[in-house]
């Protein structure tokens, strides 16, 4: 989770505490969708799929 970690020194402190709130649905949950960040940060759609993909970035997910 190094790359998440970075996040905390960035200007982007919400995107940091959206990126936790993923990693945290995963180890728990062991999944999450849109609506769960659309419901807990009040964000657009749009703004929830761009998240999920800086989130997969950011965590190699999409490595093969």
């Amino acid at each position: 989770m190094s790359n998440l970690d970075e996040l905390k020194n960035a200007k982007d402190l919400q995107l940091y505490k959206r990126m936790r709130f993923l990693d945290f649905l995963l180890a728990f949950r062991g999944w999450f969708t849109r609506q769960d960040l659309i419901e807990e940060f009040k964000v657009a759609p749009a703004g929830a799929t761009r998240d999920i993909a800086e989130y997969k970035l950011l965590t190699s997910c999409d490595e093969k």
